[in-house]
C-alpha cells in the first residue's frame, strides 16, 4: 500500500508541475524600478526563473514520497539548486538526502548506490556546514567516512587548523590506516617550528604501512612512497631509510614476481617484471644520498637495474605508463586542433577528422567530437557559418557512433543549433533524441536482463535529461508533454527537477551513467562520469 500511495503522490505532483508548464512560455525578466531610498533589492528572477522554482518546489513534494535510494539522488539534485541563493535550505536538504542514503538497504543488486549517494551528498554539504558532515561521518559507508575525513584533514591543513587535523588523522590511523594523501598535505602546511610534529607523522605512517598488507604498487607516487619522495630529505636520513626498507620488504614478499609495469617517455620505454624491481628503481637515485653503500650493494645485487639508471638517472621522474602516454598524446592532438582554430578554423574543422570518432575502452568519448564540439562553442557568436560547418560535422559524425555516445553528441548539436538561431534542426535531433531515449528506456526495463542500477544513472534517463534541457529553452508546453510521456514515473520525477534547474540556468554540470545487470551468479557493471 506504501508504495502505491507513493506511486499516486508522484503522478499527482508531476500533473501540477504539466499545469505549471502550460501557463508559461520563456519570456524575459520584468524589472521594476527601485524607489529612492531603498535599499539593494535581489536581482529579480526572470519567468522561466519563477517557473523553475514553483517546479522545483513541487519536484521535491514528489522526491520525499519516493524510495530512499530515489528520495536521495532527487534531493541531492534539488539542494544543489538552492546553493547559491538559499545555504541554509541546501544544507537541510542535503541532511535529507543523507538520512536517505543511509536508509538503503544492503542489497547486492544495489551494491554501491549507498555509497556513491552518501559521496557526493557530503561533498556538497562540507562546504555549507563542516560540523554536520563530521556528525554524520560515523553512519557513512566506511570508503566514504575515509574519503570525507581525508578531505576534511586537507581543510584543516589549509587553515592551519592544526590540532583538530591531527586529531582527526589520529582517529583514521587507528579505525583503518594512515591518510597519506592529507597527511602529506598536512605536514607541507606545517610551519618550520613544528618540525617535530611532522617527524611524528611521518613515523606514524611508516609503522601503520608496516601494519598493513599492500599487494600493488601506485606508480603515479601515491601512498608512503609518495611521502618518501616529497619528504625524505628534510626528514632524518634514518627516519627515510626506515621506510624505503619498509616498502621495498613489502614489495619483494608480495608474491609480484609475475607482475608487469611498463613505463615510457621520450627517452624510451622501460619494463619492470616485479613490484619489487619498479620500487627499487624508483628510491635508488634517493638511496645514493641518504646511503651511498647500501645502493651501491642493492644494485649489484640486481645488475639489471644498472643499465635502466644510466638511461634515466632520476629514476620514474620522467616516466609515465604507456596508457597515460597513449592518451596524452591523443589529447595534444586534440589541444592543438582547438588550438588552431583560433587561426585557421576550417582547417581545424579538417584536421578534427583525423582524430578517432571513437574509443573502444570509452563508449562515452569521441575526441573527434569534442574538438568538433568545442570549436562550434567558439565561434557560435563572432563567426557563425563556421560554427555552423562544425556542427554539421558534428551531427554527422554524431549518428554513427554508440547509442550512449551517439545521444551525447546530438544534444550538443542541437543546443548549438539553437544557439545559432536555427530552431527547426534543433527540434528535428532533439525529436529524434527523445525516440533514442525510449529505446534505451525499453533496454533498461528489459524483463529479461534488467539495470539493476539506480533509475537516475540508467543511459535512457541520461539521453532524456539532455533532449529536455534543450527544449527547456524551447517550448514548455512541448516539455511539459513529453515530461507526461516517459513511462517510468520516477525517471519523470528526476527529469522534473532538471527541467527546474535549466529554467534557473542551473542544470547539473556533471553525471553517472551506469549499466549492472546480472551474469551468472555475478553482476556485471559499466560506468561512466561525464560533464553535461
Amino acid at each position: 500500500m506504501i508504495k502505491v500511495s507513493r506511486l499516486m503522490f508522484c503522478v499527482a505532483g508531476l500533473l501540477v508541475c504539466s499545469l505549471l508548464f502550460e501557463k508559461a512560455e520563456p519570456t524575459a525578466p520584468k524589472v521594476e524600478a527601485p524607489s529612492a531610498g531603498s535599499k539593494p533589492t535581489p536581482k529579480p528572477l526572470t519567468e522561466d526563473q519563477q517557473l523553475g522554482r514553483q517546479i522545483l518546489e513541487s519536484s521535491e513534494a514528489m522526491a520525499r514520497g519516493l524510495e530512499p535510494p530515489m528520495r536521495s539522488y532527487s534531493l541531492l539534485q534539488i539542494a544543489q539548486a538552492y546553493v547559491s541563493t538559499d545555504k541554509a535550505k541546501a544544507a537541510r536538504l542535503l541532511r535529507d538526502a543523507f538520512t536517505a542514503a543511509v536508509a538503503i538497504p544492503d542489497d547486492k543488486d544495489v551494491k554501491d548506490t549507498k555509497s556513491r549517494l552518501e559521496q557526493p551528498i557530503l561533498q556538497a554539504l562540507l562546504p555549507l556546514s563542516q560540523s554536520d558532515v563530521e556528525e554524520r561521518l560515523l553512519q557513512a559507508d566506511p570508503g566514504v567516512r575515509k574519503g570525507m575525513s581525508d578531505a576534511i584533514v586537507h581543510l584543516y591543513a589549509d587553515k592551519k587548523q592544526f590540532a583538530p587535523a591531527l586529531e582527526l588523522v589520529n582517529r583514521m590511523t587507528a579505525e583503518d590506516e594512515f591518510p597519506y594523501g592529507s597527511g602529506a598535505s598536512l605536514i607541507q602546511a606545517m610551519p618550520a617550528e613544528m618540525d617535530g610534529e611532522k617527524q611524528s607523522l611521518f613515523a606514524q605512517a611508516i609503522t601503520s604501512y608496516s601494519q598493513h598488507k599492500h599487494q600493488s604498487v601506485n606508480v603515479h607516487g601515491g601512498g608512503l612512497v609518495g611521502m618518501v619522495t616529497r619528504f625524505s630529505a628534510s626528514m632524518p636520513p634514518k627516519l627515510a631509510l626506515e621506510a624505503i626498507d619498509e616498502i621495498l620488504k613489502q614489495s619483494k614478499e608480495s608474491n609480484s614476481d609475475e607482475a608487469s609495469i611498463t613505463m615510457s617517455s621520450e627517452q624510451g620505454t622501460l619494463g619492470f617484471s616485479s613490484f619489487y624491481e619498479y620500487e627499487l628503481f624508483a628510491f635508488l637515485p634517493l638511496l645514493r644520498q641518504l646511503d651511498e653503500s647500501r645502493a651501491k650493494s642493492l644494485l649489484e645485487e640486481n645488475q639489471d637495474l644498472a643499465a635502466k639508471l644510466k638511461q634515466f638517472p632520476e629514476g620514474v621522474g620522467s616516466l609515465d605508463p604507456e596508457l597515460a602516454v597513449r592518451r596524452h598524446e591523443l589529447q595534444r592532438q586534440a589541444e592543438d586542433t582547438i588550438d588552431s582554430a583560433g587561426k585557421d578554423p576550417v582547417q581545424a574543422i579538417a584536421q578534427a577528422a583525423t582524430l578517432p570518432a571513437s574509443l573502444a575502452d570509452n563508449v562515452f568519448q569521441s575526441p573527434r567530437g569534442h574538438v568538433l564540439e568545442t570549436i562550434a562553442k567558439i565561434n557560435v557568436k563572432n563567426h557563425p557559418a563556421v560554427a555552423r560547418q562544425a556542427v554539421d560535422e558534428l551531427k554527422k559524425m554524431a549518428e554513427d557512433l554508440a547509442p550512449q555516445a551517439q545521444v551525447i553528441y546530438l544534444a550538443s548539436a542541437a543546443d548549438l543549433y539553437l544557439q545559432l538561431g536555427d530552431q527547426d534542426s534543433a527540434e528535428r535531433i532533439v525529436s529524434k533524441g527523445f525516440k533514442a531515449a525510449e529505446a534505451l528506456l525499453e533496454k533498461d526495463t528489459d524483463a529479461d536482463d534488467p539495470n539493476l542500477a539506480l533509475k537516475a544513472w540508467w543511459p535512457s534517463a541520461d539521453a532524456y535529461r539532455r533532449f529536455i534541457e534543450v527544449e527547456a529553452k524551447i517550448s514548455h508546453s512541448t516539455t511539459a508533454n513529453i515530461l507526461k510521456e516517459i513511462k517510468d514515473p520516477e525517471i519523470r520525477t528526476v527529469e522534473s527537477i532538471i527541467v527546474a534547474r535549466t529554467l534557473l540556468g542551473d542544470p547539473p554540470k556533471g553525471y553517472q551513467i551506469t549499466r549492472r545487470k546480472r551474469v551468472g551468479d555475478g553482476y556485471s557493471t559499466t560506468s561512466s562520469s561525464c560533464g553535461p
